[in-house]
């Protein structure tokens, strides 16, 4: 089945949009390992990108719930948990995090605004 430019034209930008979504329409939003080892102060932690860009999603919308998806084991317990800390100091209610184990990769610390 050979396809006139005419009905390429829609099937190729329907495969662009489905593979490429913008960050701006993402919900979630990564933190990196390497990022988190530095020393920490309330400025560092409103810094991060991913960080910054979350709370500014959740405050668009206070009703949405902060979920943390954390690398399994200690060390990511303690990763989520301190981030959690540092939020809720900066002001974010408890009831609007939650930390759940689940990150697909060890070094990194996914954050989703649903």
């Amino acid at each position: 089945m050979i396809l006139t430019k005419k009905q390429t034209y829609p099937l190729v930008l329907s495969l662009i949009f489905f593979l490429y979504t913008p960050p701006v329409l993402s919900k979630d939003y990564v933190l990196h390992a390497d990022d988190w080892q530095r020393p920490r102060s309330a400025e560092y932690i409103l810094s991060l990108p991913p960080v910054r860009n979350a709370v500014q999603k959740w405050l668009s919308n206070r009703k949405q719930t902060l979920f943390f998806y954390y690398p399994g084991g200690e060390t990511g317990l303690l990763w989520a948990t301190e981030l959690e800390d540092w939020l809720i100091a900066l002001g974010i209610p408890s009831k609007s995090i939650q930390s759940v184990s689940g990150s697909p990769r060890a070094d990194q610390l996914i954050i989703h605004v649903d």
